[in-house]
Parts: structure tokens; C-alpha cells; sequence
């Protein structure tokens, strides 16, 4: 990758660590589905008015819309509810094997050596992080985020097949399509949706702007823009970074414990990524 692209997709793991913290504050005032649904609509308001028709990718968009929007971003959002922030970046790192396996079997991407042996040096940094005795006291909202990292793979897959459409446009669209479905499934499942938007306070609407803005049209403006350049083996892995930003960004807003348990997982995670990203092999290819 070029290094450009390399400081882009850090960014965008970054942007997306931050949501985890935006979102967490906004969950205390607003239902899971419903917060997610409100996202989304803001986003096409601001999005939709500038964006192209993407014409005969209406289909697409709209399985997209029901993999990443409900099953990703409103499965990942009830799961935060009983989670911290720095964990439930933790359990996201799931989407990145299986964006790998799933790439390898349904695209029929061939992995290199380098990328099993980042991917398993990434994977014990993934072990000794779950080893912290406060994810096992809260194993159900931690396995329905490592549910919607799954599907996140999946629309990883789905997003190579628009990648003749912009970043901006597929997210105007994407946005559109997703906002009443969110709201559909909150009105069935959830409560309390009128009372959270008239408690809520300022903070909470301004983390609403942030995961609007920064997380949702500029990182996945980006993230799309990457995925149509590389192939998501080699754009997946940058994900594992999530717990390092997570952990930091637990520790400054919400004074959330730093272990050496999460010290030295983060430290292994970015030792697994360096191999995946900066490696370059001669030909050593294994295809599954």
C-alpha cells in the first residue's frame, strides 16, 4: 500500500475508536436501534442533496443496508450498552479473521504466508485481551459485538461489489436506506425513544455530529475509497489498531482501567498488523 493510503487507513480506525466513545455517552439517553437510526438519518440530510443516482445499484445498496446498517451498527450498538468502550473495540477485532477467511473463500483471495502469521501474532494479542476477567462477566454483550464484527466482514465482501461508486455517494445512499429500517426494528423491539430525544443534553447531540461527520461520512468515505483500491486482505487487518485507540480513548474520557493485560495485547495487535501491512513477500502464496 502507499504510504498515504496506510496514514489514510489508520485515520479511519481511529475516527471509528472515537465512535465507540461518542456513542457509549449517547446510549445513556437514547435506545440502540434508535440511536443508530437517527445517525443514519442526519447523514443522508446532509449527504443526499449532493450525492449522484447510483443507477442499477439499488439491490446492492440495499443488502448492504440491511448487513452493515442493522446487523452491524445496531447489533454493535446494543452490544456497547453492557460493554466499555475499550472492550467492545476488543471484540470488533473478530471482523478482521473473518473479513480474511471470507475474502479467501467467497472472492477467492489468495493469502500469503506473511498474512497467516500476522494474522496469528494478532490473534494472541486478541487472547490476552479477552483474558481480562471483566469481558467474562459480561459474555453476552461482548459475543453480540463479535456477532456484528462478523457481518461487518460480510459487508466488507458486498462493498467490493459498488466499487464503481464513490465513497460519498454510497454513503448518501447506504444512509437513506438504512435509516428506516433502524427505525423499524426499534419501534418493534425498543422504548423510551420520545423521552431520550427530549432529555438529551447538549454532549449528546454533539457526539451525535461527531459520529455523523468523522466516523460515518469521513472514515467511511475513506474506508469504501480503500476498499476499491486494495484488496480487503490487505485493507481488513488495519482494524486490529481498534484496540489500541480504544484503550486509550477509554482511559482519557471515561477513565476506564489501563492494564498491563491491555498494555501488552495492544502492543502484540500492532505487532500483527506491522507484519500484515509493511511485510512484502517474494512468493510465498497459500490459497484456500
Amino acid at each position: 500500500m502507499k504510504p498515504l493510503d496506510i496514514i489514510s487507513a489508520i485515520c479511519v480506525i481511529g475516527l471509528w475508536a472515537g465512535n465507540f466513545v461518542a456513542a457509549k455517552y449517547m446510549l445513556n439517553y437514547w435506545p440502540p436501534f434508535f440511536m443508530s437510526a437517527i445517525r443514519f438519518g442526519v447523514v443522508a440530510v446532509l449527504l443526499l442533496p449532493f450525492a449522484k443516482i447510483p443507477y442499477g445499484a439499488f439491490k446492492k445498496i440495499f443488502y448492504l443496508s440491511f448487513t452493515l446498517g442493522i446487523l452491524h451498527f445496531g447489533l454493535i450498538m446494543v452490544g456497547l450498552k453492557g460493554l466499555d468502550a475499550s472492550t467492545s473495540t476488543i471484540a470488533v477485532q473478530a471482523g478482521v479473521p473473518f473479513s480474511v477467511l471470507l475474502a479467501s473463500i467467497v472472492l477467492k483471495e489468495k493469502l500469503y504466508a506473511h498474512q497467516i502469521v500476522g494474522i496469528c501474532i494478532s490473534f494472541i494479542g486478541f487472547l490476552v485481551l479477552v483474558g481480562e476477567p471483566q469481558i467474562f462477566s459480561r459474555l453476552g454483550p461482548f459475543l453480540i459485538v463479535v456477532a456484528a464484527a462478523f457481518f461487518w466482514a460480510i459487508a466488507n465482501l458486498q462493498s467490493r461489489g459498488l466499487k464503481d461508486i464513490s465513497g460519498f455517494t454510497l454513503n448518501a445512499w447506504f444512509a437513506l436506506f438504512t435509516m428506516p429500517e433502524l427505525l423499524l426494528v426499534s419501534f418493534v423491539t425498543e422504548d423510551g425513544q420520545m423521552e431520550g430525544l427530549l432529555e438529551a443534553d447538549l454532549t449528546t447531540y454533539f457526539c451525535l455530529m461527531y459520529t455523523v461527520v468523522m466516523s460515518t461520512i469521513v472514515a467511511y468515505g475513506m474506508w469504501y475509497r480503500l476498499l476499491s483500491k486494495y484488496p480487503v486482505t490487505q485493507v481488513a487487518p488495519f482494524n486490529m489498531l481498534s484496540p489500541f485507540f480504544g484503550a486509550l480513548f477509554g482511559v482519557l474520557f471515561y477513565n476506564e482501567s489501563m492494564t498491563w493485560l491491555k498494555i501488552i495485547g495492544a502492543v502484540v495487535i500492532v505487532a500483527g498488523v506491522s507484519v500484515l501491512v509493511f511485510y512484502k513477500p517474494k512468493s510465498s502464496k497459500i490459497k484456500t
